[in-house]
């Protein structure tokens, strides 16, 4: 079971669109709309239920920072539970969604006592909010905050250069992230994501994943056609997903 984690820096509309996509104002084809109502939201309790765009600007003006013209004002961080431990988890427990089932929430705790632990999170003041999704074929944690660096003087500025700028500091990420949940959960035995120089793999981004399947569907194409179509018509990209 792998534990990875994938971070994007929105700018612009695009806080509105994921912060649209984790409230499933949006359509998500993937997500079953049956169970969306067992999904999860938790907020910074200083900004409420602000949408995205609207917490950032609070934080900014609680916080007292000055963001550069260009800055990186938000970072989604996405985690997503191994599908092998999904399914024992749906084999063993009685009740999926409420309470949750142990492994579940030691899983969630573990994730989010991650991000706690990291610089940027400055205490939780950088903080946003975070999504847990139970409406897809394994739940994963959709997690927004501002990547702050905590001044000397105790101030906070905005720097995703220093914490996320170039492939060597997404991978130390990726290598804090598998060491963390290896040891919350050891039972489990998370390996580390293997490296897309070694699997040939590269990341899609979700529009176009789910604009393929789309088009496959509309077409009335097989299952087994779908697969094929979609593993060899994606683009790869320059997505800043690790």
């Amino acid at each position: 079971m792998y534990a990875i984690i994938r971070l994007s820096k929105l700018h612009g509309r695009d806080i509105t669109a994921s912060d649209n996509h984790c409230h499933r104002k949006t359509e998500v084809l993937n997500a079953d709309p049956a169970l969306t109502k067992m999904n999860m939201f938790v907020a910074n309790k200083l900004n409420g239920t602000l949408p995205l765009s609207q917490a950032i600007e609070q934080i900014i003006e609680r916080e007292k920072i000055l963001p550069r013209k260009n800055a990186v004002k938000c970072v989604e961080m996405l985690m997503s539970m191994p599908p092998e431990l999904w399914a024992i988890i749906k084999q063993t427990s009685y009740e999926l969604y409420s309470p949750l089932p142990h492994l579940l929430k030691q899983w969630v705790d573990a994730c989010i006592s991650f991000i706690e632990s990291e610089p940027y999170f400055c205490g939780g003041r950088t903080f946003l909010d975070y999504h847990l999704h139970l409406d897809v074929s394994t739940p994963n944690i959709h997690l927004h905050l501002m990547p702050g660096e905590l001044l000397a003087d105790g101030k906070i500025k905005l720097n995703a250069k220093k914490y996320f700028g170039g492939r060597i500091m997404l991978r130390m990420l990726q290598d804090r992230y598998h060491a963390h949940m290896a040891k919350s959960m050891p039972t489990v035995g998370f390996q580390r994501g293997i490296p897309k120089e070694i699997t040939g793999k590269s990341h899609v981004a979700v529009k176009e994943y789910y604009r393929v399947i789309s088009l496959a569907q509309k077409a009335g194409l097989t299952p087994q056609r779908l697969e094929s179509l979609i593993r060899s018509q994606l683009p790869s990209t320059n997505s800043p997903f690790i």
